[in-house]
């Protein structure tokens, strides 16, 4: 379990740098990994976001990427946490910032240790592991029109406590040092709302949603910004492969309406080459990388 999952960079001899087309063959060789781990024992996943998105368009990562994305059932997620211990069998680890038992509301992430991402902000450098993202989704009572106005209320905390937590967890890829500045201001409003605090406040608030029983759906509660798009529970029961570069990916069957839903146009490319992202430098630190 990492203590911080963004931390200083201290120049260490044993590093050397790759970008980021050598970061996405690291991250396939971290998901051909983990794929084998829920294969054998027996934890249901799908690619989601950009990554099922470039499976099913271009059969590849999309070029502008650095990182991969899954998305699992909370069933599925409270599974995988129960058996991190044997992610080291497979060169792997994780870490995910829930700080309620069994209840896992942010990305749980899939790393290897030594493979990382270097960060800059106002001349300071940072480094985080380069990760598979999993997006757990959550069970939501179906509720009628008589109990609306209760469920929005709860996905309006939900979304207040989600902006604090990413202002307080923001550490870099500030643009200008008025910017820099303001961020700092907005931090110091909240300064008695810690990010341990945040995520617990998130946990009960989710905790509400669900009641028990048979009639519930799936949602994910910090994929997006939009928690009212949720999916029958039946959405996730057939899982099919599909070609990802060289190895064949967990996909739900119906994704196209899963991207329509997200994207749109979801089949149109939209040229983001020269991006952000293209400016990321990747670290791999070879006295941590196993052997």
């Amino acid at each position: 379990m990492l203590k911080k999952a963004i931390f200083k960079y201290k120049k260490n001899s044993g590093d050397s740098f790759f970008d980021l087309q050598g970061a996405q063959n690291e991250l396939f060789s971290i998901l051909v990994d983990f794929q084998k781990f829920c294969e054998d024992y027996d934890i249901q996943f799908s690619l989601t976001y950009g990554s099922l998105l470039g499976a099913a368009r271009e059969k590849d990562i999309i070029k502008w990427d650095d990182d991969i994305d899954l998305m699992m059932t909370s069933d599925n997620v409270s599974k995988l946490m129960s058996l991190r211990d044997k992610l080291s069998d497979y060169n792997l680890c994780s870490y995910h910032y829930s700080s309620t038992k069994n209840i896992y509301t942010n990305e749980v992430r899939i790393y290897r240790k030594g493979i990382y991402r270097l960060l800059e902000d106002n001349n300071k450098k940072f480094l985080t592991p380069l990760c598979v993202d999993i997006f757990p989704f959550e069970k939501i009572d179906n509720y009628d029109a008589d109990e609306s106005l209760k469920y929005e209320k709860i996905l309006n905390k939900i979304t207040k406590f989600k902006k604090i937590l990413l202002l307080k967890e923001s550490k870099y890829n500030s643009k200008t040092k008025l910017r820099y500045f303001l961020r700092q201001i907005k931090k110091m409003m909240y300064a008695f709302k810690t990010s341990r605090s945040l995520h617990k406040l998130i946990d009960i608030e989710i905790s509400k949603l669900y009641t028990g029983g048979d009639d519930y759906s799936y949602f994910s509660p910090f994929a997006n910004e939009s928690f009212k798009v949720t999916y029958k529970k039946e959405f996730f029961d057939k899982i099919i492969k599909l070609e990802f570069r060289d190895m064949m990916a967990y996909s739900i069957a119906d994704y196209d309406t899963f991207l329509t839903k997200v994207y749109n146009k979801w089949r149109v490319p939209v040229d983001r080459y020269g991006g952000s992202s293209n400016d990321f430098v990747f670290v791999k630190r070879e006295s941590e990388i196993r052997k």
